[in-house]
């Protein structure tokens, strides 16, 4: 008959709940420690089975986890374009954002002077 941590037979669902803790805590499976102790590892598990296994009986774990962004890419802009023109020995240097009737009018004053 399988015997309790203190050496006397399990009789009971707290004998059995509190052995196959002791079994799950020492890292060992009910076949092994049935040999170990000389005791039927089938009842072992028929209890197992009857109150579910032995991790289930265990106080939660909390575990910690943490996320970590993933890095942004770094993105480089494309060059913008520049428009360049010439007039006379001035040259006047536009990129696409440059509104048109600003550089008419500003063509129109560089060529008054």
């Amino acid at each position: 008959m399988p015997r309790n941590p203190n050496g006397r037979p399990i009789r009971d669902e707290a004998d059995a709940r509190d052995l196959l803790r002791k079994i799950e805590l020492q890292g060992s499976t009910p076949y092994s420690y049935a040999r170990d102790h000389a005791i039927s590892a089938s009842s072992l598990y028929r209890w197992r089975r009857i109150l579910g296994t032995a991790e289930h009986n265990l106080p939660p774990q909390i575990i910690e986890i943490t996320s970590t962004p993933a890095p942004s890419p770094v993105l480089t802009p494309p060059p913008k374009p520049v428009y360049e023109l010439q007039l006379g020995d001035l040259t006047l240097r536009v990129d696409d954002h440059f509104q048109d009737h600003t550089l008419a009018r500003l063509i129109r004053l560089l060529r008054s002077c």
